[in-house]
């Protein structure tokens, strides 16, 4: 589990596909799409993976920061 990847990779998703290098967004959405079955996770971030609520999961891992 890289903390530190999943947040790039939230940026990026968040940021919008049009904004970002194409194979950039693609490759990040996959990553995040095989950590969402990560159970070393937080189940809260897992629900926010799963489901591509990405401004949730970023949101999450921001408070947790804190």
């Amino acid at each position: 589990m890289d903390l530190a990847q999943l947040e790039k990779d939230l940026k990026t998703a968040i940021s919008g596909f049009g904004s970002v290098d194409k194979q950039d967004y693609l490759e990040a959405i996959k990553r995040m799409d095989v950590m969402s079955k990560d159970t070393s996770l937080p189940k809260e971030l897992l629900h926010y993976l799963s489901r591509r609520s990405y401004h949730k999961a970023k949101d999450f891992l921001d408070s947790s920061d804190s």
